[in-house]
């Protein structure tokens, strides 16, 4: 994890670690001078530890911790909502990640439908899961808590099928969509989506192991729809291995020497029907279902490359470099129009849709308090603030977006308490005093603001959860990992812990 080790040894954050080190019980609190913001830290240990007993009541209603039954609740919701949730999963995800054949999903949605009591069991999941993902797009209206439930238990019940003994309804297409409707799922609903690297392996061996990585040419006779099928999944395979490697800052496991299947046709589904015998793409430029995929495509050689110089042991990473991949990958990644279900998405999501955030929290984060200090130095940190405002308004926006993640389901305190920290720094600097005790009641006040979150959504306004003295949190100091989605530890270089 190359890039965590350059942002956990920047000075810019050293007064932000040792804080944060004190207030998780790893650091001396003694090394802070004054006596307030000792008092601080000691405070902020307790609220933190008041966070995470709320977390873990909150989380013992979740699938995966009553395993002792795995009596899944796979009622879907009622026709109207399910249609309108499946068409916002096609409308949005298969876009990018073509998983299904959407006229062939729709004949066999009524077909579920007609009698879902009899509906096969492999039918039965991909139904309750392109309305589970779908439904992560809608407003919160229509997007209840009792339907998030449900999601959270299809989605358990697909990977508990998908863990099961390996028959052969498991190693085929109808498998490997589930396959990747899960993985989607896990990262929408941020179920387990820092493990998405490890799934990922299993996905493409299965995949390798029915062929995908052979274009359809090399392969027995078959129809045009399996073929462009064979395409598209495979090139979503590659999409979900890549994103997760890059999010998991670990290798992609996947080399063009290991495949040599074509790109999809430049085709819509309607196009494509199950007695075709030919099939004429459009031209790149003739935009259609398959565009988008086909666009991620060209430009997978540049972002292998990326995770090779990120994650490689011994690569060299130069400016040159970053600048000539940096404008490969903005050739191709124009800047999209605001979008209400994305910030629907961004307020639950996780994987691919968590890690972006933590990338961007650090460097922006960086690049804040470096310009910040570097101008207040030159003397110009008033003149010059054309460059800093946009930093601070996507931090602001960050942290108004960590608050929402925590509203509609996340346990995480730890990325609002760093952003509020971060802030805090910055103000201490442009205002030119010392920044130990801002930062100390930065992390205080938002610790204390996501307790009272947490407790809103348990239901309860106070909890009798004694306040630990520093000596009893610093004995609990392993404790301290307590799945954190943006886990600060993961900044902190060479320190032994994890």
């Amino acid at each position: 994890m190359r890039w965590s080790h350059w942002v956990g040894i920047a000075k810019e954050f050293e007064p932000i670690i040792s804080c944060y080190g004190a207030i998780c019980g790893f650091g001396d609190i003694n090394s802070f001078k004054s006596a307030e913001t000792r008092a601080l830290i000691v405070e902020t240990s307790g609220l933190l530890q008041k966070c995470k007993s709320v977390a873990r009541t909150l989380k013992i209603g979740r699938p995966s911790r009553c395993l002792s039954s795995l009596n899944f609740d796979l009622t879907p919701p009622s026709r109207q909502v399910a249609d309108k949730m499946a068409a916002l999963y096609f409308q949005s995800f298969e876009s990018t990640h073509r998983i299904l054949h959407e006229p062939t999903f729709w004949r066999v949605y009524e077909r579920f439908w007609s009698s879902p009591e009899t509906a096969s069991g492999i039918l039965r999941l991909q139904v309750l899961l392109v309305i589970a993902i779908g439904s992560s797009l809608a407003p919160h209206v229509e997007s209840d808590s009792g339907l998030r439930q449900m999601v959270h238990q299809w989605i358990y019940a697909a990977e508990t099928w998908l863990s099961g003994p390996l028959e052969k309804d498991r190693l085929n297409i109808s498998g490997l969509q589930i396959h990747c409707l899960v993985m989607l799922a896990r990262q929408v609903f941020s179920i387990g989506g820092e493990f998405i690297w490890v799934s990922s392996g299993s996905l493409i061996h299965r995949a390798i192991q029915i062929g995908l990585h052979r274009d359809p040419k090399h392969l027995p006779p078959m129809s045009v729809l399996q073929a462009q099928l064979r395409r598209r999944l495979w090139a979503t395979i590659l999409e979900l291995v890549v994103q997760s490697s890059l999010d998991s800052a670990l290798p992609s496991r996947i080399s063009f020497d290991e495949f040599d299947t074509e790109p999809p046709a430049n085709s819509n589904d309607n196009e494509i029907g199950e007695s075709a015998t030919e099939l004429k793409p459009h031209p790149k430029e003739t935009f259609t279902g398959t565009s988008m995929q086909i666009i991620l495509l060209d430009s997978l050689p540049t972002r292998l490359r990326i995770l090779s110089l990120l994650n490689g042991l011994n690569s060299e990473l130069s400016y040159l470099d970053v600048l000539d991949l940096s404008a490969d990958i903005l050739q191709t990644c124009p800047s999209p129009e605001p979008d209400e279900g994305f910030f629907n998405l961004m307020a639950i999501g996780g994987g691919l849709f968590k890690e972006g955030i933590r990338y961007a929290t650090s460097i922006i984060s960086l690049e804040l308090l470096a310009q910040v200090e570097t101008q207040y130095l030159d003397g110009a940190l008033h003149r010059n603030s054309h460059y800093i405002n946009p930093l601070k308004k996507a931090i602001a926006e960050m942290t108004s977006q960590s608050i929402e993640r925590i509203r509609q389901g996340e346990t995480n305190v730890k990325s609002h308490m760093f952003l509020c920290m971060i802030t805090a720094q910055a103000e201490a600097t442009e205002e030119g005093v010392s920044g130990e005790g801002r930062v100390a009641k930065g992390a205080r006040d938002s610790i204390s603001l996501c307790l009272e979150l947490l407790q809103d959504r348990l239901g309860t306004t106070s909890l009798s959860i004694p306040t630990p003295d520093v000596e009893s949190i610093i004995g609990e100091r392993d404790d301290y990992t307590y799945g954190l989605d943006f886990d600060m530890d993961f900044f902190l270089a060479e320190t032994g812990f994890s």
